[in-house]
């Protein structure tokens, strides 16, 4: 079976809106600042119903905080996301989104370092929007399937008509509760290219500089107001990604 989209008649996906012009003096250089001060590092396991790996994969390693520790530090971040981003957003689909109204279940961090990539799964949210804040020198392509039972990496990689790489400081639109995707492997472009079994050492520069970093916005969307996740769901899927 294969689809596009979700719920809607929308297109799955709106990438590369420069929002360059929304970033003012330091706002960049401290956002990236309080990300690095922020971020953790576990395996990520799937049990989630959300997750599209198949079973041999066991764990991946993951880099990650939430939005309610970076708004500890960055004091602008809930303000930026209830009214520039939401706007861009809304702009963008032609229709009013609103914010969600909880900051840590709203945004997420994840940083994908060399070697790494992100879990295969679909989204819970069906309206979702990524900024891209920094992309590794090779991969961090987003791969989308259009097999809506397809599960593991090299299946949607193989699926997929083209990854889509995206660019700095933009931001990409995704209508992804269906569709079973990914990020490809981040590589540093020196190093071979082997996947990361442990944890990658977060203090060391040489994997920010050879990172991507995206931070996830998620919205609600009265538009889709049928697809949109219960409280249990909303809560089960912060504990997934926030351990």
């Amino acid at each position: 079976m294969k689809k596009f989209g979700y719920c809607s008649d929308k297109t799955l996906l709106h990438y590369n809106i420069d929002v360059s012009s929304l970033f003012t003096g330091t706002m960049e250089s401290d956002l990236l600042k309080a990300i690095r001060d922020s971020v953790q590092t576990r395996f990520m396991t799937f049990q989630h119903n959300t997750c599209r790996e198949t079973e041999d994969v066991i764990t991946i390693p993951f880099v990650y905080c939430s939005g309610s520790s970076l708004a500890s530090k960055i004091n602008w971040l809930e303000d930026f996301y209830t009214k520039h981003i939401v706007k861009v957003v809304s702009d963008a689909l032609g229709r009013s989104i609103k914010p969600i109204n909880n900051i840590g279940r709203a945004i997420t961090v994840q940083v994908i370092g060399h070697g790494m990539r992100t879990e295969c799964h679909v989204d819970v949210y069906p309206t979702a929007a990524n900024l891209y804040l920094k992309m590794a020198p090779h991969g961090g392509e987003l791969v989308i399937s259009p097999e809506l039972n397809t599960r593991g990496y090299q299946n949607i990689l193989s699926e997929a008509s083209k990854p889509i790489a995206m660019e700095k400081m933009t931001l990409g639109i995704v209508h992804l509760k269906d569709n079973p995707h990914t990020v490809s492997y981040c590589w540093d472009g020196v190093n071979e290219e082997i996947p990361l079994r442990g944890l990658p050492d977060i203090k060391d520069d040489i994997f920010w500089e050879n990172s991507r970093i995206a931070i996830n916005f998620n919205f609600d969307d009265p538009l889709m107001e049928n697809c949109m996740p219960s409280v249990e769901e909303r809560s089960n899927i912060y504990h997934h990604i926030n351990g």
